[in-house]
């Protein structure tokens, strides 16, 4: 199965302590311990440069490491005016790690700054990969997805001083609220407010569930919000996530079209929404979410138990789970691993090493597709493994080949069957 993880949403810290930089402005920065680079210190905007660009960058995204040769291209070709600078949001332990075994890495010519340096945090990204453009004042000019970043751009921008339009809008105002965030109409925040928007298809972002709580100095919260999702997703959550797969929330309206619209391009059925709650209680915060939202779509939410088609995973021999392995064809440490798992995109094989792992944790992660996507069908555990118990797994995780999953599976006593189960869903109906 390829891998395709371009991009990897990362909205933490929406209003990190200290100051946090949107476009327009301006910053004087000096980083100091730079390693495996000519200078030990490095300014931000550097010297003597009309543009300083700053990569966001993370070892969890494989194809933002794939892409740091195309970068050092772009430093060669235009080394008197730019410099590009390497934003890891990990420490430089983790780098040096990562170095001993990603050549991009290890061979690149641009500085890298890490984790200890606080940069990261000063730039609220919505995708790794995303390119920060700080102009020879310090002035912050734009923030290009990886998409858009390319010689054109660069050159377009050093002889003509102009910048292409950005397109794809990866950058957060953290003085804005979320809807003028997604550029969504908006109406009067009143003292409890609740708002439901269909997310535009020009927004794109990959993230399927992000959510943020604000609270106040006393705890109580007086903001939610969701940035991109669809109705199962946020029907789920707030239903406490006690739905961990699409299958079990089954929707019984009239016109399926009003809750899901049927956009032109796949993932795009998506909602967000903002929740707004001034007067200082807390009560049941879900719960009158719940009611706001079910409310806005014109839906009654129902907790009921149906039969539904399921997978049902079953022990047939009962073999010991830790340090039982099938042949690892990489024979790498986990890191490693795991780095290659996203990074061999030609293999049709998706190979799945787990160790010390939570067997029931494992079974909620199958479910959530944490590890690839989901099963068509729930997964119901029957194999009576204790759910504390830790495990040793590894296998071939292709939900569309269930023979091949139960082919790695067999050397475990585990096996996958079709089958119908009697479970708890979440039942949505048109309102009365």
């Amino acid at each position: 199965m390829k891998l395709i993880i371009f991009s990897i949403l990362f909205l933490v810290n929406f209003y990190s302590k200290g100051q946090i930089y949107g476009i327009n402005d301006s910053l004087n920065l000096t980083i100091n311990n730079i390693k495996h680079y000519s200078e030990t210190a490095i300014n931000v905007p550097t010297k003597n440069k009309k543009l300083t660009i700053l990569n966001m960058i993370s070892t969890t995204c494989a194809p933002c490491l794939e892409h740091i040769p195309q970068l050092d291209k772009y430093q060669k070709m235009f080394n008197n005016d730019i410099q590009i600078i390497l934003v890891f949001h990990e420490d430089q332990k983790t780098i040096d790690r990562f170095r001993s075994f990603v050549p991009q890495l290890k061979n690149t010519i641009l500085p890298v700054i890490t984790k200890e340096s606080g940069l990261a945090k000063k730039f609220q990204t919505k995708v790794y990969g995303s390119c920060v453009w700080i102009n020879h004042n310090g002035i912050i000019k734009t923030q290009l997805a990886y998409e858009q970043f390319n010689d054109k751009a660069i050159s377009s921008y050093l002889n003509q001083g102009t910048l292409l339009k950005n397109k794809v809008n990866h950058f957060i105002d953290t003085k804005k609220s979320v809807m003028d965030n997604l550029k969504l109409d908006s109406s009067n925040i009143l003292t409890t407010s609740f708002r439901l928007f269909r997310i535009d298809t020009g927004f794109q972002t990959l993230q399927k569930d992000m959510w943020q709580f604000e609270k106040d100095s006393k705890g109580n919260i007086n903001r939610a919000y969701c940035y991109n999702t669809d109705l199962r997703a946020i029907a789920k959550q707030l239903m406490d996530q006690k739905y961990i797969h699409n299958s079990r929330v089954i929707l019984n309206v009239t016109e399926n079209k009003r809750l899901l619209p049927n956009y032109s391009k796949e993932h795009y059925n998506h909602f967000a929404f903002e929740f707004t709650n001034s007067e200082n209680t807390n009560g049941n915060i879900l719960k009158s979410l719940k009611v706001y939202f079910s409310q806005a779509l014109g839906v009654d939410f129902k907790d009921t138990t149906l039969n539904i088609d399921c997978y049902v995973l079953k022990r047939f021999k009962k073999v010991k789970l830790k340090s039982k392995k099938i042949i690892d064809p990489f024979s790498l440490s986990g890191d490693e691993h795991k780095f290659n798992n996203k990074m061999k995109s030609k293999t049709e094989d998706y190979y799945l090493s787990l160790n010390s792992m939570k067997w029931g944790m494992f079974i909620d992660d199958i479910n959530l597709g944490n590890y690839s996507k989901k099963f068509d069908l729930y997964i119901v555990d029957e194999t009576g493994i204790p759910l504390e118990e830790m495990v040793d797994i590894s296998f071939y995780l292709r939900p569309e080949n269930i023979n091949l999953v139960n082919n790695s599976l067999w050397k475990y006593g585990l096996k996958l069957e079709k089958g119908i189960r009697q479970l708890p869903v979440l039942l949505v109906e048109d309102r009365n």
